[in-house]
């Protein structure tokens, strides 16, 4: 034997340890950083709430606030939508109607949460008696994936018997979340959550016990004359694009979710009211120019009247802001209304409810 073979062979079992320590010691790493991402959980993916979350969820936030508000006494109104209808006054409903309201609107809603939620509602010891539904363009996005926040909702997840995922989605959906978690954004939002645990960060919104939303930020900005609209919708433009530039008609399955709610609601002799959300009459603009977002809208129109002729409910296609005199101005960003708009909209929808 050569003095290099010796050599090699006396060297084998120091980099077999070498890779053992090396490969434990990594290994040591990855579980350790995913014991913090556990414990520290900063979007609320796993439950753990010890830290703040950064990503707000209206959906687990509304139904804790559901279940406070009709504790105190029955909720008679609903109000079902995105964030497009959370400036929906509950209290102006009431005044119209006599009706208890709570607005569970909820950030980028589908169809399949507007029925899962008054599913859940229906389940509770709620008395309701009317039903207002906003429907966004976009809830019946023919991309049929499932918001993150819906299906890490147990309760809502639970009551949709036809969107429950098979074992391939939830395998991709486990994939695709540990893909995230060692991303650099996952790991800088564990270090933002840890940090507001000890230092108070301003909140950008807020909701009333009966659902309404406070945009604080915003308003406090109108109020002082700073707030700066032109800049807002600006950025309205790149958000809406990417959503309409992948649409390319309405979903099958999203438009039978809508049916099915109807059904329900009828059968349970709830009155229901549909009416059509609007954006900004400059974002629409762009949005004709450079999507689908005209033909998207007419086809939602077409959906939405034969709702009205089939089920025979009320329908207020106020996809216009002008339909219902809106105000330019009226807006905080694109897509969503400030109070004196809102007003106008209830207004309409009390006269169909009365």
């Amino acid at each position: 034997m050569t003095n290099t073979t010796l050599f090699s062979s006396r060297r084998e079992p120091q980099k077999r340890l070498f890779s053992h320590c090396f490969l434990l010691m990594l290994g040591s790493l990855v579980l350790l950083y995913l014991g913090v991402t556990l414990l520290v959980d900063p979007r609320c993916h796993f439950g753990t709430s010890i830290f703040p979350c950064l990503t707000l969820d209206s959906r687990r936030d509304k139904m804790r606030l559901f279940a406070e508000y009709n504790r105190l006494a029955p909720i008679e109104g609903l109000i079902l939508g995105s964030s497009r209808s959370m400036k929906l006054s509950c209290a102006e409903l009431q005044k119209s109607t006599g009706l208890r309201w709570f607005n569970f609107s909820v950030d980028s809603a589908r169809t399949e949460d507007y029925l899962a939620i008054y599913r859940w509602t229906r389940a509770s010891d709620a008395k309701l008696k009317a039903l207002v539904i906003g429907l966004d363009v976009e809830a019946l996005h023919d991309l049929n994936e499932l918001d993150d926040r819906l299906k890490s909702n147990p309760a809502l997840m639970a009551v949709l018997d036809d969107a429950r995922p098979s074992v391939y989605s939830r395998t991709s959906d486990f994939l695709g979340l540990m893909k995230t978690v060692f991303s650099r954004y996952f790991a800088q939002d564990v270090l933002r959550s840890v940090r507001a645990a000890f230092v108070r960060l301003p909140a950008s919104s807020t909701f009333d016990s009966d659902g309404f939303l406070h945009y604080i930020q915003w308003e406090d900005e109108r109020a002082a004359g700073t707030f700066d609209l032109r800049k807002n919708l600006e950025k309205s433009r790149a958000e809406y694009r990417q959503r309409f530039i992948e649409m390319q008609g309405l979903s099958v399955r999203r438009r039978a979710h809508v049916e099915r709610l109807i059904k329900e609601v009828q059968q349970d002799n709830v009155q229901v009211v549909l009416w059509i959300t609007p954006v900004h009459t400059d974002l629409a603009a762009f949005l004709d120019r450079t999507t689908g977002y005209s033909k998207r809208l007419e086809e939602t129109r077409l959906f939405a009247v034969r709702l009205q002729v089939e089920y025979g409910l009320p329908v207020l296609d106020f996809s216009t802001p002008s339909t219902f005199g809106a105000t330019d101005a009226g807006w905080y960003d694109g897509g969503h209304m400030d109070e004196d708009n809102a007003l106008l909209v209830v207004d309409r929808l009390t006269k169909e409810l009365k």
